[in-house]
C-alpha cells in the first residue's frame, strides 16, 4: 500500500532476498559445513529462514537446530569459517537475479536515478555475485556489510550512501526484504519499499510496515512514474 508521495533521486537495493535469489546457495553451503562438522543437513526452507541478520546468525541456528543445543563461540568461529569456505567455492550455482530486476535497474539507469546495493553480505561475496548475475554494470555504489563499521539496521550504510549520492536520506528509497531493512530506513529517515518474495522470515511483507510492497521490482517504476 501506497501511504504517500516521495522525492526519489536515488535507490538502494539489498542482495539477498531483493534482488538475487541467493537462498539455495546459501542452504547448499550451510549443509556443507554441518556435513563437515558431523551434524545432520538440514531442510532447506529452514536454511532459508535463517537468512537476513548475516552469516554468524545463520551459521549459529543452523547449528543450534542441527545439534539441538546453543553452540559455544569457538564453534561458531570454526562453522563460520567452513561455512565461508564451501560458499566462497559454490557462490553462484543456482542464484538468479528475480522477475523484474532488471528492467527495474535499467529504467532507473536511463532517468539517472542514482543505484546503490546495500547489504549486511560481505563484500567478498557481494561483489562477485553483482558480477556473475550482469548487476554490476547497473549498481553505482556497493556497501556490504563489512565496508563500514555499522551495517543495517543502523542507519550508517543508508546514511553514507545518501552522502555519496550528495542528497538528503528523505530521497533514498531502500528496497528491501525483511524488518531489518525496515528498521535500517526508519531509523535514517528514508522511505523504504519491501518486497513480497524475500527472506522476511515469518512475517509477511504487508507486516513489516513499510512505505510500499512490491510483489515484482519492477512494480517500482509504476510507483516512482506517478
Amino acid at each position: 500500500m501506497i501511504m504517500r508521495r516521495f522525492n526519489v533521486s536515488a535507490v538502494a537495493f539489498d542482495l539477498d532476498g531483493t534482488l538475487l535469489e541467493t537462498g539455495p546457495d546459501l542452504a547448499a553451503a550451510a549443509n556443507r559445513m554441518l556435513s563437515e562438522l558431523a551434524l545432520p543437513p538440514l531442510a532447506q526452507a529452514t536454511l532459508i529462514s535463517f537468512i537476513g541478520h548475516g552469516v554468524p546468525n545463520l551459521v549459529r541456528r543452523a547449528l543450534t537446530s542441527a545439534s539441538g543445543s546453543e553452540p559455544s563461540a569457538a564453534q561458531i568461529e570454526r562453522a563460520t569459517d567452513s561455512f565461508r569456505a564451501h560458499y566462497r567455492e559454490h557462490l553462484c550455482v543456482t542464484t538468479r537475479p528475480y522477475a523484474g530486476v532488471f528492467e527495474c535497474l535499467q529504467w532507473l539507469r536511463a532517468r539517472n536515478v542514482r543505484r546503490a546495493c546495500v547489504t549486511n553480505k560481505s563484500a567478498e561475496f557481494a561483489r562477485p555475485l553483482l558480477e556473475q548475475t550482469g548487476l554490476v554494470q547497473e549498481i553505482e555504489l556497493l556497501i556490504g556489510g563489512d565496508t563500514l563499521p555499522n551495517k543495517k539496521p543502523h542507519p550508517q550504510p543508508l546514511l553514507h550512501t545518501a552522502s555519496h549520492f550528495g542528497i538528503n536520506a528523505s530521497e533514498l528509497m531502500l528496497v528491501g526484504d525483511s524488518a531489518v531493512d525496515v528498521q535500517a530506513a526508519r531509523a535514517a529517515g528514508a522511505p523504504i519499499a519491501v518486497v513480497s518474495y524475500g527472506y522476511s522470515g515469518d512475517t509477511p511483507a504487508h507486516a513489516l510496515g513499510a512505505d510500499l510492497v512490491l510483489d515484482r521490482l519492477d512494480e517500482l517504476v509504476e510507483f516512482l512514474q506517478q
